[in-house]
């Protein structure tokens, strides 16, 4: 997603960021948020397709690995 508005403040705390963030660790992926030049925000949300086929004790041990990345 992309925007050519005033841009984000990169050092400001987003919650819903941060959960997004987790979300895509948990499913092996990552997010991605970058200033665009010369204004606006571009936000990558990737998953690797067919993580369904992980196993809970799998998503448990990747939610423990996201938390421990992200405190």
């Amino acid at each position: 997603m992309a925007d050519d508005g005033r841009g984000i403040d990169l050092e400001a705390p987003r919650s819903g960021l941060e959960n997004a963030r987790l979300r895509a660790l948990l499913l092996g992926g990552s997010l991605t948020v970058a200033r665009r030049e010369p204004q606006g925000t571009v936000i990558i949300w990737r998953v690797p397709v067919g993580t369904a086929e992980g196993s809970a004790a799998d998503a448990a041990a990747a939610a423990g690995a996201a938390a421990d990345a992200s405190a």
